[in-house]
């Protein structure tokens, strides 16, 4: 049963309830001075680390759109999103600091048409540095993403994906096999282009794992295969 509910979350399970929507901004409002004395590029991953402990203590969970839509206008947001557009700090963000980022909006907007550009950007740094990033953290990322509906229909970050998969393989857990399933299920016109060697290879690799997985786990992994 926790390999079920586990596998059919996107981001990683959060045990604590969601935080209301006045602690959040409470919490905001005290971010908020840190992010105006932020200057240089370099300081803000402090910063973005504070906004990514808030989303994994659930401050963004199970928030309705009309909350959802304050937040987004609350000036710590209306503060940092500006400076990560075109030519700004997005690119120069550390692998760890862009991944933060890119889990913290997911949770917070989802694919908003107010985040799509920083979103796209902020994905298009960290895919290059999966390697500094864990096993777990790849597959929240992308299930967040194919949550989300930001992977659509280009199969290269889910062929990035597969081909990182293969090279991890022999140490992954059974919560990663069954997240790789996951975002398979959940980006359906993604996975459908993928080259179909790659697809197999990897499908290869993971039946291999299969026999030392739990129950509960291989459950999971035929859930998403039926979807």
């Amino acid at each position: 049963r926790e390999g079920m509910r586990k596998a059919l979350e996107g981001l990683p399970t959060v045990e604590k309830p969601p935080i209301e929507e006045k602690e959040t901004v409470h919490r905001l409002d005290l971010l908020l001075p840190r992010l105006q004395a932020a200057r240089e590029d370099h300081e803000l991953p402090a910063v973005i680390h504070v906004l990514y402990e808030l989303a994994k203590g659930g401050a963004f969970a199970d928030l309705p759109s009309e909350s959802r839509e304050r937040l987004r206008l609350h000036p710590a947001f209306t503060t940092l999103l500006p400076r990560l557009a075109p030519d700004g700090a997005a690119d120069r963000l550390p692998a760890q600091a862009a991944y933060q980022l890119t889990v913290t909006l997911l949770a917070a907007f989802g694919a908003s048409r107010h985040t799509h550009e920083v979103l796209t950007r902020l994905i298009g740094r960290v895919l290059p540095e999966m390697g500094a990033l864990t096993p777990e953290q790849v597959a929240g990322l992308f299930a967040g993403m194919a949550r989300a509906g930001v992977l659509g229909e280009d199969p290269g970050p889910v062929e990035r994906l597969l081909v990182w998969y293969l090279g991890v393989m022999p140490d992954v857990n059974d919560d990663d096999v069954v997240a790789l399933f996951r975002v398979l299920a959940e980006a359906p016109a993604a996975t459908a282009k993928v080259d179909l060697q790659l697809l197999e290879g990897v499908l290869q690799a993971c039946n291999d794992q299969f026999p030392i997985m739990s129950t509960t786990s291989l459950v999971s992994v035929l859930v998403h295969l039926a979807r």
